[in-house]
């Protein structure tokens, strides 16, 4: 059985940090799968996007005005909580309003999206990620900690290391890919 086409639609500086790459995985079992990096004033064509079955959108998404021009309306997105802080709640309003007249299918990573999203009955799917078992198995007899930090440029490794004691720490993972704009400190 062929598989359906995906246009997954990510923000440019995750092509170095590989954040959507969890999701990828996922998708590969039903999709054939086309990257778009994209920064917000370098768009894919609409006519690009229209070649394919489904459009992903991962964290960030076009402007309404822009998504309603799509031919294609089997579209998914997976917002981050932290991009949807909204001047005031008239504005949050509008923007699920218009997000629920397209027919956009979410796919939520937290409670708080499930709770913007409630009241204008948009379809969507709770996704839980976390590490696998047999990570997380090996760490579960271990009294020290195994720590991941992803510096992202606005906190400094020493600063929140000071929050632990630091005799209970076995092994920190460092990596290093700060946002755009932002630089290891």
């Amino acid at each position: 059985m062929k598989k359906k086409r995906l246009a997954f639609v990510d923000y440019w500086s995750h092509q170095s940090t590989r954040s959507g790459d969890f999701l990828r995985e996922i998708f590969l079992e039903k999709f054939e799968i086309t990257d778009f990096w994209w920064k917000e004033k370098n768009k894919i064509p609409l006519e690009e996007l229209n070649k394919f079955d489904y459009i992903f959108f991962f964290h960030v998404m076009y402007p309404h005005q822009i998504l309603r021009k799509l031919k294609n309306k089997k579209l998914m997105w997976a917002p981050m909580y932290d991009a949807l802080n909204f001047r005031n709640s008239f504005f949050k309003s509008i923007f699920w309003k218009q997000i629920s007249n397209l027919g956009i299918k979410v796919l939520k990573f937290s409670d708080k999206i499930s709770d913007n999203i409630k009241d204008e009955k948009i379809d969507s799917l709770k996704l839980n990620y976390y590490l696998k078992p047999n990570i997380i198995s090996s760490f579960k007899n271990q009294s020290k900690l195994n720590i991941f930090f992803w510096d992202r440029g606005r906190i400094k490794l020493e600063e929140w290391l000071n929050l632990f004691n630091k005799k209970d720490i076995n092994e920190i993972l460092y990596f290093p890919k700060p946002d755009p704009g932002q630089k290891n400190r």
